[in-house]
This record gives structure tokens, sequence and C-alpha cells, in this order.
């Protein structure tokens, strides 16, 4: 059953995972954006409802309008690019680009090359497999089978039974055994074969990507309840304290003045933007 339950507060979450990635120098983020008036951000191009682009070019979903009310106050524009997720998770960015909302859990071992000022939203980890496999009723019932992840997200480290490295979130009970795991580097790619029955017999994402999916007539279902809960966080590579404490300041506004809840709802139809827990 799903309900609302509180991970450990955001404000004490990030400040232990920035502190897990040494002491930050100042620098010139946040200059670079305000001098040249663009925020550049990292968007997927494939991943609805969160991000996608559509034929001529231009970007669409929740973390999108998240990524573009977060440039308003900064008084910039943003323009994006379309880094991979193993680049993005990478950290040195190299000025490439200013900022990832990606729907990225923050975890002790991305702070390392990351930081993670404010969370976001919240979501569910959910199993989906091709509609007209009736004998799957339960996760444990892949146990053994191919499962299609994006590579490096916390869905793989989940398949590999390995601490999730999210602070305060609730006890994860491990339920698929031995898997075999096919990692792609995109998120069109695991949809794509599980319907075709090939590669994989199975998909593991967010529950709202997967809904979603089903919504645009994929031929997928979910099989039993969401697996784990997590949060998301706004990240930025190392070394502008200052552009952290911008961005602390701006999510924190719009969790306050509602545009988190109200941006949730028109995606998601439900309110994400507060902590969520399984039960």
């Amino acid at each position: 059953m799903f309900t609302r339950a509180p991970f450990a507060a955001a404000s004490t979450f990030l400040f232990l995972v920035a502190a897990l990635a040494g002491p930050l120098a100042a620098g010139p983020a946040l200059d670079r954006v305000r001098d040249r008036g663009i925020m550049v951000a990292a968007a997927d191009p494939t991943w609805p409802p969160f991000s996608w682009r559509d034929p001529l070019g231009e970007f669409h979903g929740f973390d999108v309008e998240v990524t573009r009310a977060i440039a308003d106050r900064l008084g910039v524009r943003v323009e994006f690019v379309t880094p991979s997720w193993e680049e993005q998770t990478a950290g040195g960015w190299n000025d490439r680009w200013d900022i990832a909302v990606t729907n990225m859990t923050p975890t002790a071992e991305r702070a390392a090359a990351l930081v993670f000022p404010a969370i976001y939203t919240y979501g569910f980890a959910a199993l989906a497999v091709p509609a007209d496999k009736t004998d799957l009723h339960a996760p444990a019932d892949v146990s053994g089978l191919r499962i299609g992840v994006v590579e490096d997200t916390i869905y793989e480290k989940y398949l590999r039974r390995e601490d999730l490295g999210i602070a305060g979130a609730p006890d994860v009970a491990y339920l698929i055994d031995d898997p075999e795991i096919v990692a792609f580097a995109d998120s069109a790619s695991p949809y794509r074969t599980v319907v075709a029955g090939e590669i994989v017999d199975a998909v593991i994402d967010d529950l709202i990507a997967v809904k979603a999916q089903i919504a645009q007539g994929r031929p997928i279902r979910v099989v039993g309840d969401p697996l784990f809960a997590a949060p998301a966080a706004v990240a930025i590579d190392l070394g502008d304290p200052e552009f952290a404490a911008e961005l602390v300041r701006i999510v924190g506004e719009m969790h306050a003045d509602g545009t988190l809840r109200r941006l949730s709802i028109t995606w998601f139809d439900a309110d994400h933007n507060r902590a969520l827990a399984l039960r």
C-alpha cells in the first residue's frame, strides 16, 4: 500500500550527502550562468512524463518544467543538452552543462562526484512485464529472468542486492533472486526490447514512467507493489557552494509556495513533492 511517511529531513539528508563529498571551494558556475543569462541543463530526450523532446526539438515534461522554474527564479533562460546518464552521474562536467534535474537519486556513492542541493520529488520503483505474460504475478516470479534497467541507476543496484545508499530511506526488501541484468545506456531501449520479446523479459523503472508507457499504448503491465521508494534531487558539479546555496533557496521556495505540488499534479495527477514510503 502506498503511504506518505518521512525520509530523513531533506535538509539533514542533503547536508550529509554534501559532507561525504568533502570540502568545496568557491567556483564559477553561478557567475557563469548569470553572466551569460543562460543555464545549460541536462535532460533526457526519451523519458516521458519526466522529460522528452518532440520532433521539433522542444523539451517537455515534469523535470523540464522544474528546470525552467529554477532558471526563471535565477533570472536566466534555460538551454537543454542531452548527455548520457553515465556522463551525468560521473561528475566532472567541465562546464558542458550547469545542472541536472533528471530524477537523480542522491546516493553516498554519487556524492563523491556531485552535489545534491535539494530534493524536489519522490517516486517508486516498479517492475513491468509484457501484458501477455499472465504467469507473472509477483516480483519473485521474475527471479532468474532477464531484467532491463538503465545502467548506473538505483534499479541496477537493487537487482544486484546492493545497499542503495540513500540516507533515511525505508528498508528495502530484495524480492528478485539471481536475475540476468541487462543494462542499457538510454531509457527507451528497455521498453522497446521487452515488448519485442527480445533481450529482456521485464523492466524496472520509475512507476510514473511505466504508467506513462502504458497510457501511450505500450502492451506492458505492472507486477505487484512498487519495490522501493526513493527521493530525486537537483544535481550540480562539485566546486560551487554559492550555486548550491541558491538552489537550496529556490527549491525550498518552490516547495513552500506550492509550485512543485502544482507541477506534480499537472504531470502525474498526484502530489509527489513530499516524502513517500511503502507500507
